[in-house]
């Protein structure tokens, strides 16, 4: 069964709430700029090794950001671009080197959303629905699924990702599909992509630390698409750049900002949409019969109990009540992050008389206390630690 659903970019007056326009909500609050997958960088994107520009929320290589195109047209004939800095740019239609960050638009998926919603950066709240490849696994792993593949012993699952063989400077080229199988390795997909690369006959890095080159064999995982939530206009956000090598428009005619006659949007609508939901479950209920939307709905509060035995409304509660709910229940919290995020102050919030207590130079002593002699009685002393003396 199917649902109404449409695969577009977002207008810079969405990106910047320029010329008259209203900025996203979201991206008011999470910024303009894109991180982009290792399959942008594979498929023509183009993104610095020096990591000059990253995502708000993402030190990591993965979050490298790059180029990404908008729906609009810059009022001479070409389109509008997002620089790797979140700014404005003007963007060549004809070229390949443009990231795709789709935007998606479903009343329908908008309304099943609720249940699968957490909290990101700086207040935003973000989804994961339907999946696509992304990342490339460390050397290990590529070499095993290399050697795997090599032997026939990889299961296909039947799914496939479509993107352009088009070679990443060919301008004028209309585009020409070429499809990679998914294959499962130990519980995870992967696809095995040919390199594309925007980076001619020069090495460049993916987010596993690895160097690659053009023509180079690399397996991708298939993992989740996250997406930010824009409540005000029901729109799903890509928070990366999936996908290059897609020519937005023909070279030989200029760019007037009707993105249906675009290349681009023949692209999302034949192939991209497709190929992001073909693992999605959603069902739209009109299309049901009376006993099917009854078992649908049943199955639904069943997930739903699932997913949050409790009851509980994580969108009113704050991240210092879930760690202070946590403390006076008995459950450890680990708190994970860069240093000088903030972690210890936000301890220091929810107990202002708490003790804290620094391990970075520690030692087996430091940990466990030491035994020492005493001259005056012949025994060994146990001297305690300094850390349990201050608790």
């Amino acid at each position: 069964m199917n649902f109404d659903k449409e695969l577009t970019l977002l207008s810079e007056q969405e990106v910047w709430g320029v010329n008259g326009g209203r900025q996203l909500d979201v991206l008011e609050k999470y910024g303009t700029k894109s991180a982009i997958t290792d399959l942008v960088i594979l498929t023509g994107g183009y993104c610095e090794d020096s990591c000059s520009y990253m995502a708000p929320d993402d030190n990591s290589l993965k979050g490298r950001t790059g180029w990404v195109y908008t729906r609009s047209s810059d009022g001479d004939g070409d389109v509008r671009g997002v620089n790797g800095d979140g700014s404005r740019c003007n963007f060549y239609r004809y070229k390949r080197s443009g990231a795709v960050r789709p935007a998606l638009l479903s009343s329908f998926i908008f309304s099943q959303i609720s249940p699968n919603r957490v909290r990101g950066y700086n207040g935003t709240e973000e989804v994961e629905y339907g999946e696509y490849p992304q990342y490339a696994p460390d050397s290990d792993v590529q070499r095993r699924l290399e050697n795997e593949y090599q032997r026939g012993n990889l299961r296909q699952t039947g799914r496939d990702y479509t993107f352009d063989k088009t070679k990443y400077d060919d301008y004028s080229q209309y585009f020409q599909p070429v499809t990679y199988e998914e294959y499962d390795y130990n519980g995870k997909k992967y696809i095995r992509i040919r390199a594309n690369s925007d980076y001619g006959s020069n090495s460049f890095k993916l987010s596993n630390g690895e160097s690659y080159r053009n023509g180079d064999y690399v397996w991708v995982e298939v993992s989740p698409v996250k997406w930010l939530i824009d409540d005000r206009t029901q729109t799903l956000v890509s928070k990366r750049g999936l996908l290059s090598g897609i020519r937005f428009h023909t070279d030989d005619k200029s760019y007037n900002g009707d993105f249906s006659t675009t290349d681009m949007k023949e692209y999302l609508d034949k192939h991209m949409l497709r190929d992001l939901t073909q693992t999605a479950t959603f069902t739209r209920a009109h299309d049901m019969t009376p006993e099917e939307k009854k078992e649908y709905e049943e199955e639904q509060k069943r997930a739903e109990k699932r997913r949050n035995p409790y009851g509980l409304n994580f969108g009113q509660v704050s991240e210092e009540e879930i760690i202070k709910g946590a403390i006076e229940s008995g459950v450890a919290v680990f708190l994970h992050g860069q240093s000088s995020e903030g972690k210890s102050a936000r301890v220091k919030q929810i107990d202002p008389t708490c003790e804290i207590i620094y391990l970075r130079n520690a030692t087996p002593e430091s940990l466990n206390g030491k035994s020492v002699y005493n001259q005056a009685t012949g025994e060994m002393m146990d001297v305690p630690p300094t850390w349990l003396k201050k608790l």
